[in-house]
């Protein structure tokens, strides 16, 4: 793996885009004074921490102390190797990586066939979401259409709608035309095979509107299409393929992430109109599910940004359904979901803009007030069991037996022998009776719970451990830059000959950054890529307080007694050794040097 990347082409790429852009994308940034500061993308937080240097641009969280650059950024946020953020700014400001140092040559062969074809199927995905974008803006009907639900301009631009044609072949001959790959194509669903004559195609989608699906990168991964004259299905999406899984996808959360992160809260409804109705009127922390059922991927993508779901669906009895299931997928991953109920026969869309087109202007702070009051779905089904029960003995058990159910897939404690409390009052059976039966059915359902395994989440690696004067050390280098001249004077004039380099540091990374820095080392090395390093170098330059001379040349002294004590005690070994052995020459010499090191450290 070719590792060595100029340091001139990283500074390139890295001043490039402007950190503060790059962030704005995702959270709401604010200035005060040096820094602009916003709420942790990395961590929940009612209070902003997190403040980026626009001057240097480093970004630091002073709550979980996560920082770093551009780079970092993006492989924090994204999940991204240090290559393919380099590629991804490198993208972004038009630079050429040399081939050497492409991202794919970091590969094996069938990695880089994959990676080109992975890259090929989003251009050609864009490609075809501008074909449809513009057949949208001409077709003055269609248009109309969407206006009386509510849809302007404004949200055809910043959804990029489309409109796929009443027509078999448009797309199939717009991409023949452009020489477009038609076996990429139809794997994504974009054209499909006929079953009539093979090698022919027809369009995947025809007479829909098109909403494009984008990735957690802003790339369209798939498309969600809605017909335009109730053709069955009304909805359909994008063939399954390797960059997409409708079950993986929620629809608008690129675009509102930032805001669910402000709001700490997220609405989850099921249609793409109800979606943008809802960022319309205000409601901006809202996603879609993608024509499918809420699943585990989709919580765990949420999870990134909030723990606060609520459940928005439709008031008919398959949103209630829908709602139910929901929730026990909440409690199996240790989620208890809050919910809304609207009117029977009201989806977001119908409820929040009216029959002209406007948004109602009343609805909004009417659902405002009802989101406000949400309460947990798991007991707001619980007290409509309770109900069914207190109306006949008959139907108890089986109103118990579906509460003992949910309960049992409660992962709080206390939360569950609360609700037994109240449970108990209500139906007037013993506490213990059902904390039996809740543990009876929890032995029951072992195994077979959609639970999060030991497998299933990412390990998280410690960050080496960095005594707090070589830390200190660290910071004051890179906030001055005299700092790191004056430590490369003091280290030339200690005797070679009596201590080393790594004497004076325990951490290896600050000892190899330390030489690297006085030496001007003008190439890459893995600790660019080190995230607790960048860490550090970030809180150093958005501390408002340097360090004085005075204060640095105190660290400098402590960092080299620690490396004369150190000598001393691997001398104290080595004279003991020599002394067992009977070596009296090295015995003496040994504590010749022993005595001039306890001179050095008084000193």
């Amino acid at each position: 793996m070719n590792t060595m990347i100029s340091s001139a082409l990283l500074q390139k790429i890295k001043n490039s885009i402007n950190l503060v852009h790059l962030i704005h994308e995702h959270i709401c940034l604010e200035k005060k004074g040096n820094h602009y500061v916003g709420l942790c993308p990395f961590h929940h937080e009612k209070t902003p921490s997190f403040a980026v240097n626009e001057a240097h641009q480093f970004y630091h969280c002073f709550g979980c102390k996560r920082g770093g650059d551009i780079f970092t950024y993006l492989q924090e946020t994204q999940g991204l190797s240090f290559y393919e953020a380099v590629e991804e700014i490198a993208q972004r400001a038009q630079i050429s990586l040399p081939i050497k140092n492409a991202v794919v040559n970091f590969s094996l062969p069938h990695q880089v066939e994959k990676k080109k074809k992975q890259a090929l199927a989003y251009r050609l995905n864009h490609f075809v979401a501008a074909f449809f974008h513009t057949r949208l803006k001409k077709n003055e009907q269609v248009l109309a259409y969407l206006a009386d639900r509510g849809v302007g301009e404004v949200e055809i631009r910043a959804y990029y709608l489309g409109l796929a044609p009443d027509s078999s072949d448009a797309l199939l001959a717009y991409l023949k035309n452009a020489k477009a790959p038609l076996d990429l194509a139809s794997e994504l669903g974009l054209i499909r095979a006929s079953q009539r004559k093979k090698g022919n195609y027809f369009d995947g989608f025809r007479n829909r509107i098109i909403f494009p699906i984008l990735n957690r990168h802003g790339k369209i991964s798939g498309f969600g299409a809605r017909s335009l004259n109730d053709e069955h299905p009304k909805y359909l999406n994008s063939t399954e393929s390797f960059i997409f899984k409708k079950s993986q996808f929620l629809y608008g959360l690129y675009q509102n992430q930032k805001f669910i992160r402000q709001k700490d809260q997220v609405l989850l409804v099921e249609g793409y109109f109800d979606l943008i109705a809802l960022s319309l009127t205000g409601f901006c922390y809202a996603v879609a599910t993608c024509g499918t059922a809420l699943t585990r991927e989709h919580l765990l993508s949420l999870k990134r940004f909030t723990s606060n779901v609520i459940v928005l669906f439709d008031g008919d009895e398959a949103g209630r359904l829908a709602t139910e299931r929901a929730m026990q997928l909440g409690l199996e991953m240790g989620w208890v979901l809050q919910g809304v109920f609207l009117p029977e026969g009201q989806d977001p869309a119908s409820f929040l803009i009216d029959s002209a087109g406007k948004p109602d202007s009343k609805a909004p702070a009417v659902l405002q007030e009802m989101i406000q009051q949400a309460d947990f779905l798991l007991d707001m089904k619980i007290q409509g069991e309770i109900k069914k029960a207190l109306t006949a003995p008959e139907t108890q058990t089986k109103a118990l037996k579906n509460i003992v159910g949910w309960l049992a897939l409660l992962q709080d404690s206390m939360g569950c022998a609360v609700r037994v409390e109240k449970i108990s009052q209500h139906l007037g059976i013993s506490k213990d009776l059902i904390l039996k039966a809740i543990q009876k059915q929890k032995r029951y359902s072992k195994g077979s719970l959609l639970t999060l395994t030991k497998h299933s989440l990412p390990v998280l690696v410690q960050p080496q451990s960095i005594s707090p004067w070589e830390i200190a050390l660290f910071k004051g280098m890179v906030q001055r830059e005299k700092f790191t001249q004056r430590v490369k004077e003091s280290f030339s004039q200690l005797p070679s000959h009596l201590i080393q380099l790594t004497d004076l540091f325990e951490s290896k990374k600050i000892q190899q950054w330390v030489l690297q820095k006085i030496e001007n080392f003008n190439t890459y090395s893995e600790l660019e890529d080190d995230t607790q390093l960048k860490s550090l170098m970030a809180q150093a330059l958005l501390d408002s307080n340097y360090f004085q001379e005075e204060e640095f040349e105190k660290i400098l002294e402590k960092i080299i007694w620690m490396g004369w004590m150190r000598v001393k005690k691997r001398l104290k070994g080595l004279i003991v050794q020599a002394e067992n052995s009977k070596n009296k020459n090295e015995f003496d010499e040994l504590l010749k040097t022993y005595s001039i090191i306890q001179r050095k450290i008084k000193e």
